[in-house]
């Protein structure tokens, strides 16, 4: 957005609260607000005042322009562990795809009622005990 359009934003925003815009203003919240696209930022403004009662502040548009940005993307796909761009891992196990940290102490565990010499597929089949993995026999 360039310093006219943040003129015209603060525009719209004294509209809705009578606030006093000057030059100094202007420069300020175009500091804040200034690298946002402006329609984002329209759509920012129009949900903040239909939602809220709080007094507009630049970080209420720079979240809405955000939420705008995101929700006019095309939906992704769920990474997986092989498409994910980088791990964030969180309780040992990525935010993005499930995968798992490789640390053993919270290696995966599995839970079914077969006994380790019943075991017969699926997960916690009996080649998971011989590899190591976790698996918790229930009766």
């Amino acid at each position: 957005m360039n310093i006219r359009q943040t003129t015209q934003f603060l525009a719209r925003v004294n509209l809705l609260d009578n606030r006093d815009v000057d030059q100094a203003i202007i420069a300020h919240w175009h500091e804040l607000i200034g690298h946002l696209d402006y329609d984002d930022a329209l759509t920012a403004l129009k949900h903040h005042a239909s939602t809220s009662t709080a007094y507009l502040m630049p970080a209420h548009i720079v979240a809405g322009a955000a939420r705008a940005r995101e929700a006019s993307l095309p939906p992704r796909s769920p990474a997986t562990p092989e498409t994910c761009a980088g791990h964030k891992f969180l309780a040992h196990y990525c935010v993005h795809c499930g995968a798992w940290d490789g640390i053993e102490h919270y290696r995966p565990v599995e839970v079914h009622r077969d006994t380790p010499t019943t075991c017969t597929g699926g997960a916690g089949s009996s080649s998971d005990h011989t590899r190591g993995r976790a698996v918790i026999h229930t009766n």
